[in-house]
């Protein structure tokens, strides 16, 4: 009987080994959280007031944020289209993946020096060039 009783206390501390080191090893493999990568915005999309769409030889696009909704302002004062909002503050809030060097030559070779389109939200403005 005794022995009996050896084997199942020896049978129940190996499985108590081999869970502990299974434990150690899933807690050291966790992998990292992910980096918060730099979004496009500064602000939050909440903290947004306005949005203007400047386009070269067009009329400037405004929008004004209400309480509860977005207007367009210029050049109609109507209700803007919550979906194409939307559109826009999905733009505004995107991921940086890749970051160029800045210099004046740089603008010239994506068509920034007079961009195509600019985006304003509230005063940070996004330019679009011809690339």
């Amino acid at each position: 009987m005794k022995k009996r009783l050896r084997q199942r206390w020896t049978t129940n501390l190996a499985l108590l080994i081999v869970i502990a080191v299974l434990s150690v090893l899933i807690w050291l493999d966790e992998p990292p959280a992910p980096e918060k990568k730099p979004r496009l915005g500064q602000y939050l999309p909440a903290e947004l007031a306005s949005i203007s769409i400047i386009r070269q030889g067009k009329q400037t696009i405004r929008f004004q944020k209400d309480v509860q909704s977005w207007r367009m302002i210029s050049p109609y004062d109507v209700q803007a289209d919550t979906a194409r909002i939307n559109s826009l503050l999905d733009i505004y809030s995107l991921e940086i993946s890749t970051e160029l060097e800045s210099g004046q030559n740089n603008l010239d070779s994506f068509g920034l020096k007079n961009p195509a389109m600019q985006i304003a939200f509230n005063d940070q403005a996004l330019s679009f060039g011809d690339t």
